[in-house]
């Protein structure tokens, strides 16, 4: 894999993902492979702190399936944080099927469509928490929320009105997450 932070251990046809983000790691895979990846990191002098029921890990929850051979990452928290935030302004919007509007690109600020300081703020606010819910857990509104990200500086109405259309559909797949499922 590309990303140094996610690594694979392979055994005999059988996976295990190592997650590694700064001090944190997570190990996901067969009960067998991840003892051994254990035994394998302590043999290397890492101090470990292993924690059997993992239920939160770099703010995102984790659920496991019963045999705990695939997890699910998602930010409920979060999305509840977009809910209060934003609820009043996207509950009317339809429900989209894709994060941003086909064919649409946010352009800088446009002569009479800067919008309000105090909208600019919560502008900054609503991509602020999309691109943390993209960084751990949401790769799929990873496009759109970097053309929002474009103009954080001077956001327009245009910027504004995609904003709440991604917000709404991240608020109507908010069972989405990141599926973690080795082989």
């Amino acid at each position: 894999l590309a990303d140094p932070c996610l690594l694979t251990k392979k055994k005999d046809d059988k996976y295990v993902y190592i997650g590694l983000y700064v001090d944190d790691c997570i190990c996901i895979g067969r009960k067998e492979l991840v003892e051994e990846t254990e035994k394998l990191l302590k043999a290397n002098n890492l101090n470990l702190k292993v924690e059997d029921e993992l239920v939160d890990y770099l703010s995102c929850e984790i659920n496991f399936n019963d045999d705990r051979t695939r997890a699910w990452l998602g930010q409920p928290h979060l999305i509840k944080n977009l809910m209060k935030t934003f609820w009043d302004e996207v509950k009317e919007l339809q429900e989209y099927k894709t994060p941003g509007t086909p064919g649409i690109g946010i352009t800088r600020h446009v002569e009479n469509q800067k919008i309000e300081e105090d909208e600019a703020k919560k502008f900054r606010s609503g991509v602020g928490m999309l691109l943390y819910l993209v960084k751990h857990s949401r790769s799929d509104i990873a496009n759109a929320v970097r053309e929002l990200s474009k103009v954080m500086d001077a956001p327009t109405l245009a910027a504004m009105k995609e904003l709440k259309r991604l917000i709404k559909f991240v608020l109507d797949t908010k069972n989405y997450g990141l599926r973690i499922e080795p082989r």
